[in-house]
Parts: structure tokens; C-alpha cells; sequence
């Protein structure tokens, strides 16, 4: 019975170890708005780009697929729980921007939130100061 035991508890640290689950989605934008500085209000606002994201749910962590290559977010701060997962980057030194999300994992609803310093892209080029966005994601086969 002991080696029974033993071999059990061997088998299942291995496969706990080994076994990573993978999720791929694309993510779609269906609303959202924007705060348009030179105009001092909120407009409608929808990104034109589709996302796709991986979320490897055996080591908890986020990752972007940005200029062709899988870059991990949530590093400042990722929370998962049963029904969401929830980040915050802080992209100040990089693009002076900081970005919040919550993605529901039963409907696949991405919120994101963004406030655009004056040095960002977005203040920058759009002169959106903030962000309030909404996107549905649905599971895909990995494409790359």
C-alpha cells in the first residue's frame, strides 16, 4: 500500500508540473469612449484593431500578442480569480500610459480602462486623454 501511495504522489507532482493550460483569444472591440482634450468631453470611441491574447492559467500570467511577438502584461499587477482576471500595467517610463482590465471569464467581456499622460501616443497623436473600452473574446486554435 505504501508503494501505491508513493507512486501516486510521484505521478501527480509530475503531471501538476507538467501539465500547462494555454488559452488563446481574439479579442473584438464592440464599445467604448474617449475624453477628447480639445474638445473637453467624452466621445464615442472603438478601437480598429482586433487583439489576441494568451493566458496561461498554470502560472497566471497575461501575454499580448503586440508587433508579432507575445508580450506579457499584468506585470505591475494580475489577479485571478473564478469569474475574472484583472491587471494593471503602468506604462509611464515607456509610453506614459497606465492601463487597467478585467476580462470575465464566463462571458469572455475585456473592460479596459486608460489614462494617457501628455508624452503618450494617444495624447500625443489623437489627444484622447482617457479611455473606457469594451471587447468580446472568443477562444481560438494557436495560429502561430
Amino acid at each position: 500500500m505504501k508503494k501505491f501511495i508513493f507512486f501516486l504522489i510521484i505521478f501527480f507532482s509530475f503531471f501538476s508540473k507538467v501539465y500547462s493550460k494555454e488559452v488563446f483569444l481574439e479579442c473584438f472591440p464592440t464599445k467604448g469612449t474617449a475624453y477628447k482634450i480639445d474638445e473637453s468631453k467624452w466621445i464615442p470611441f472603438k478601437s480598429t484593431q482586433t487583439g489576441i491574447y494568451k493566458l496561461d492559467d498554470s502560472k497566471k500570467k497575461i501575454y499580448k500578442f503586440i508587433n508579432n511577438k507575445l508580450i506579457k502584461i499584468g506585470f505591475s499587477s494580475t489577479k485571478w480569480s473564478k469569474d475574472t482576471i484583472t491587471f494593471y500595467d503602468d506604462f509611464t517610463e515607456m509610453d506614459d500610459t497606465k492601463v487597467w482590465g478585467v476580462l470575465n471569464r464566463y462571458t469572455g467581456e475585456l473592460h479596459i480602462k486608460e489614462v494617457n499622460g501628455p508624452n503618450s501616443f494617444s495624447q500625443k497623436d489623437l489627444n484622447i486623454s482617457m479611455s473606457d473600452q469594451f471587447w468580446n473574446c472568443n477562444k481560438i486554435d494557436r495560429k502561430f
